[in-house]
């Protein structure tokens, strides 16, 4: 028999895409599935779309949250399945990907996560879907330089075990608010806690990029915001973990990566007191190597645009 798999939709406001992504679990056809939507308080045609589908929906919640990750908890405590994937509303499943994540679970009873392929799109001026990226399967390992590397969260199905076990989405700033983070985070204690997860190549999760995608995002605020709280997360976890010298050095890596990054984008804003305090963090957590990456970087950032052009050229 195949395992029950209860499927999350947290949304606010989607009526442009929702639709599709719940069609695009319909043409699942996995029987053993229950379906959660959460949506929070939406004030545009969400609702209805939801209505439409209310027969297909197991559960439906309609109430204010305190954002994505809080309504993907609200999800997990109510979840009956043993199998949970997160489908948000401007995404959608591909390639029958519930019966594959399911036969991996069948044939390996220990694992506790299965990663599939994932893609990024996005539309162009004419409104067609357009390729951006590909991330396959290696990409997708749980472990702590594939989850710090790869933005890719919910291509991944996991154990409602495991995530009672590690508390779900727990991360919060110091307002008390959840991080947009926070299903990073909790990935990150899945990997340094050897979690058992399997990976496939094939594309069985479709993220759209969009200007309110708060992960795939060409908004400065959201892009400044990511950034401030990829760096406080490995802080954190440099301060209060009994880490290896290798997670480490994974983590000042990426800590240096970001910190670099954000001061130069701070610096074409012209944000320059932000800039000197990111700058000093990240001297802080990876001394002379920050320095020599900041003075590096708008060279590496040159020499990929040469290359493009090259390439672009070659192909006309």
């Amino acid at each position: 028999m195949l395992p029950k798999i209860t499927v999350i939709t947290p949304v606010y406001n989607g009526e442009k895409h929702l639709e599709e992504a719940i069609n695009s679990l319909i043409n699942q056809q996995y029987p053993n599935l229950e379906y959660i939507v959460i949506d929070a308080k939406s004030t545009d045609e969400t609702p209805g779309i939801i209505k439409k589908y209310k027969d297909f929906i197991n559960v439906i919640i309609s109430e204010k949250d305190k954002g994505t990750n809080d309504a993907c908890n609200k999800g997990f405590k109510i979840a009956t399945g043993e199998i949970i994937g997160l489908l948000n509303a401007d995404d959608r499943y591909e390639n029958n990907v519930l019966h594959r994540v399911a036969e991996e679970f069948i044939r390996d009873k220990e694992l506790d996560c299965v990663s599939c392929g994932a893609q990024i799109i996005s539309k162009d001026i004419d409104g067609k879907y357009v390729q951006q990226k590909i991330f396959r399967g290696n990409d997708l390992e749980l472990n702590l330089q594939s989850v710090l590397a790869c933005p890719i969260t919910d291509a991944r199905f996991l154990k409602k075990s495991v995530i009672d076990k590690h508390n779900g989405y727990s991360a919060l700033d110091k307002f008390g608010q959840y991080i947009i983070a926070s299903d990073k985070e909790f990935f990150i204690r899945l990997a340094l806690d050897k979690t058992k997860n399997k990976s496939f190549d094939e594309i069985g999760y479709t993220y759209l990029s969009h200007k309110n995608s708060q992960t795939f995002t060409n908004n400065n605020k959201n892009i400044a915001r990511m950034r401030l709280e990829h760096m406080d997360m490995y802080e954190r976890f440099l301060a209060e973990y009994h880490l290896k010298s290798h997670e480490k050095s994974i983590f000042k890596t990426h800590h240096r990566k970001e910190s670099v990054r954000f001061a130069w984008m701070d610096i074409k804003h012209l944000n320059l007191k932000r800039a000197f305090t990111t700058a000093k963090r990240g001297i802080k957590i990876n001394n002379l190597l920050w320095i020599i990456r900041f003075i590096f970087w708008p060279i590496q950032i040159g020499v990929k645009k040469i290359s493009r052009i090259i390439r672009s050229k070659k192909n006309v």
